[in-house]
């Protein structure tokens, strides 16, 4: 962290390459995973919910898909957790996202999406 990783996978996810993007996303998510609330504030400081909002409506399901698990993984282990997400993605953005997933045909996506009915 300290190395400023963050700021690097963000400017990989401005990449044209869906394959690096991807990564960095990949990367980010695993950061963040059963991560204490003062890390994933940190990191979403700079990462930033709009580049999360813009990566859940990606052109490629597969960037989407990780975009779903890094918001599971952003809002997982608190209530802080949880209101930090809504408070930065917006409640009606991130309920936007997840109907038009759901209205989709990509299975893969479906199955995320049911996933956040355990919230």
């Amino acid at each position: 962290m300290e190395r400023g990783i963050v700021a690097k996978f963000v400017q990989m996810i401005g990449s044209g390459d869906s394959n690096v993007r991807l990564n960095a996303l990949w990367a980010i998510k695993n950061l963040v995973f059963e991560a204490k609330s003062e890390l994933k504030e940190t990191v979403m400081r700079q990462f930033g919910y709009d580049t999360l909002s813009r990566l859940l409506n990606d052109d490629e399901h597969l960037i989407q898909e990780q975009a779903l698990n890094l918001v599971r993984n952003l809002a997982c282990k608190s209530e802080r957790d949880i209101d930090q997400v809504f408070t930065g993605l917006g409640n009606g953005q991130l309920m936007d996202a997840i109907e038009k997933k759901l209205k989709g045909e990509d299975q893969r996506l479906l199955e995320h999406v049911s996933a956040y009915g355990s919230l």
